[in-house]
């Protein structure tokens, strides 16, 4: 889970990452693409970044919910997400780090 302003962003059981208003305690919104449970969340420029045990990470539109990308290339979990200016590396149960490059799409 991670804090931005006002919101917290979880990721779930049910395949879904879903952000929370922290002052009304209540949920805001569902992200809803993963086929299984989504492992590790980041927020980056407007954006949410989601690992799933369904192999793949994406980027959300954290105002809109729309998956902006999906990147692929784990054989496992992708379970855990750090970003950088231009770069996405996740962490997979697969025993691999993999970094994929991106232009963020504001």
């Amino acid at each position: 889970m991670v804090v931005s302003g006002n919101h917290l962003y979880t990721g779930s059981r049910e395949a879904t990452a879903k952000r929370w208003d922290l002052t009304t305690k209540q949920e805001v919104h569902q992200f809803t693409g993963h086929l299984s449970v989504v492992r590790d969340v980041a927020v980056w420029k407007g954006y949410l970044f989601t690992g799933s045990a369904d192999g793949t990470a994406k980027c959300w539109d954290v105002e809109t919910g729309e998956c902006k990308f999906t990147v692929t290339g784990h054989e496992f979990a992708v379970t855990s997400i750090s970003l950088t200016d231009g770069f996405i590396f996740t962490g997979s149960s697969d025993a691999t780090v993999r970094k994929f490059a991106f232009e963020c799409p504001l």
